[in-house]
């Protein structure tokens, strides 16, 4: 789905760097899918770096999750 939305937006073209930053999910965010699918992208040329953030246990929740609840 990343993927699919960097393209059909012109992410590629306009960036050069992603920062990404994710909790301590290992299910949705430390496993190898995520971190093969960065490695792709910079070994394919489509970015220059890809930096991938973990919060710090015990702060993970930010202003982003604070909205999901309404939508469930």
């Amino acid at each position: 789905m990343l993927h699919k939305f960097a393209l059909e937006n012109g992410i590629y073209t306009n960036t050069t760097v992603w920062a990404i930053y994710v909790d301590n999910c290992g299910a949705q965010n430390k496993n190898n899918h995520l971190v093969r699918f960065l490695l792709f992208l910079v070994d394919s040329g489509r970015l220059r770096a890809a930096n991938l953030y973990f919060f710090v246990k015990g702060h993970t929740k930010n202003n982003c999750d604070r909205g999901f609840a309404t939508f469930k």
